[in-house]
């Protein structure tokens, strides 16, 4: 029973690499995958502490006191799916109503918090020598029998609304030409379809444990494939986040409007306002407004960054990065850099610069050093500096 204890370890690390590296450019609603992941791992380690552990520390704090928290697990995957679709991570006030079964559950344990440690650390002794003790924790408001299967129930409730969600929105827009968007969507599915097979074996074990099986038994196990089957579901939902990284960009769309003029199609589009970027001829509305930002040469100032960009142009700094990476196949300190190095091919072009003050450039531009420079441009122009000003002096 150890992997019931080593997997959600690992996958509370996953979360903390996963938290580490949600950066401001990422989908805000990548907050509420984290946390779906953290609940599932808190569940899987409740399990643990309830059925195998022998440590009566162990079994005393974690067999009750977390339980509520995965009673979130279902709101967290519910808002992370409806946030990635709708690229629109707000709460509304009516979401509170998702919290209200985590608050009731909270409720039904507390006679269980108000008690000692040292006698919590007895009750867990209890339990270790006979398991079908776990139920008798005083609850308030419902059954330990009921907790323990609705808990269950609710989470995968969540999960078939979510799938219904997806199906909807895939349904009305199928799988069209953004390849962001058939990323995400085949995200969703293998996100849905290993959430439901761990739910389903999670609550398969709970009824046959509450209702058929001997809680003396040396060992309370499902069939060893239904264990296997939730064991191996959380591994890939822990995991599935390194197969699909781009989706931490989320999928781009236009909740805002166009403020400024927009070259389109030959013309002239202002205050140009849609609810989704699932085509590509709006992606190029959003590639004409970046161009014509980088042909106001902001990239001038020697501290300009990509929070500078996102204000300037009022869209998102994960849409612009969204934008790099899928049409021009790059990232921001890549692309920052071509443009500099393009504004200063201009300049020795029109003969503003022909000795090409190579130092002063670095400073101006930020340059980490001056062979940094130089090697950034002959990777761009395949000439070193001086070479392309010989060229063109010729």
């Amino acid at each position: 029973m150890n992997m019931q204890f080593f997997v959600p370890i690992s996958g509370f690390c996953i979360c903390l690499l996963l938290l580490v590296n949600i950066k401001k450019q990422t989908n805000k609603a990548n907050i509420f995958l984290v946390f779906y992941l953290i609940l599932i791992n808190i569940f899987n380690l409740i399990v643990y502490a309830c059925m195998y552990s022998t440590n009566k520390y162990v079994v005393a704090v974690g067999a009750i006191h977390f339980s509520p928290l995965f009673i979130l697990s279902g709101p967290m995957l519910f808002f992370y799916v409806r946030s990635l679709l709708n690229d629109n991570p707000k709460l509304k006030r009516i979401d509170l109503l998702h919290f209200i079964p985590a608050v009731l559950h909270l409720i039904n344990n507390f006679n269980y918090y108000l008690i000692p440690f040292d006698v919590k650390v007895g009750f867990a002794e209890k339990i270790i020598s006979d398991r079908s003790l776990m139920l008798n924790f005083e609850p308030v408001l419902f059954s330990g029998t009921t907790v323990h299967l609705l808990r269950s129930i609710i989470a995968l409730v969540y999960v078939f609304i979510c799938a219904v969600m997806v199906y909807k929105h895939y349904k009305k827009n199928g799988l069209i030409g953004v390849v962001q968007y058939k990323l995400i969507i085949r995200w969703l599915v293998v996100l849905l379809i290993f959430s439901i097979s761990m739910h389903i074996s999670v609550l398969y074990n709970m009824a046959k444990l509450l209702f058929y099986w001997n809680f003396n038994a040396p060992i309370n196990m499902t069939p060893w494939v239904v264990f296997f089957i939730s064991i191996f579901s959380l591994i890939i939902l822990n995991l599935a986040i390194f197969f699909f990284p781009n989706i931490l960009f989320g999928l781009p769309q236009f909740d805002y409007i166009f403020k400024a003029e927009t070259i389109y199609n030959s013309k002239i589009v202002s205050n140009f306002n849609t609810n989704t970027l699932t085509s590509s001829e709006n992606l190029l509305v959003l590639r004409r407004k970046i161009e014509n930002y980088e042909a106001s040469f902001p990239y001038l100032s020697g501290d300009f960054n990509l929070q500078m960009m996102s204000k300037s142009l009022g869209m998102p700094t994960y849409h612009i990065s969204y934008y790099l990476s899928e049409d021009l196949n790059t990232d921001f300190d890549s692309w920052i850099t071509k443009a500099r190095i393009k504004y200063v091919m201009m300049l020795v072009d029109n003969k503003s610069d022909q000795e090409l003050d190579i130092d002063s450039l670095c400073n101006r531009f930020q340059f980490l050093s001056t062979p940094a420079f130089v090697k950034a441009f002959k990777q761009f122009t395949d000439k070193y500096p001086a070479e392309y000003v010989e060229s063109c002096k010729s």
